[in-house]
């Protein structure tokens, strides 16, 4: 799984989305749900202007994770959020982050 992982950063660093998302969503169905793995599928969409998706994976490493989330995050969950049209829940995200800030 750490292989995996690993080899997934890489597509990742490399620009290559796709085949970083289809890799982090393996290591995701072998019960990695990880901060990282869930941030990165969130950037893997974002970087792609999936915002749905992006919404996704960033709301739910929220979800248990929020004093472990870079507020960076945050931020591009907001942005996703805004996207779709989802002003109300974009602004309650928006008063947690400027609290943190």
């Amino acid at each position: 799984m750490i292989a995996q992982e690993k080899l997934a950063d890489k597509f990742f660093g490399n620009y290559n989305y796709v085949k970083a998302t289809e890799l982090y969503n393996e290591v995701l169905k072998k019960g990695d749900t990880s901060v990282h793995v869930l941030t990165r599928l969130g950037d893997c969409y974002y970087n792609n202007s999936n915002s749905e998706d992006a919404a996704l994976w960033y709301k739910k490493a929220l979800q248990n994770n929020e004093r472990d989330v870079n507020p960076e995050y945050i931020y591009k969950y907001i942005q996703a959020l805004r996207s779709l049209g989802n002003y109300s829940e974009a602004s309650e995200w928006m008063k947690k982050f400027t609290e943190i800030q």
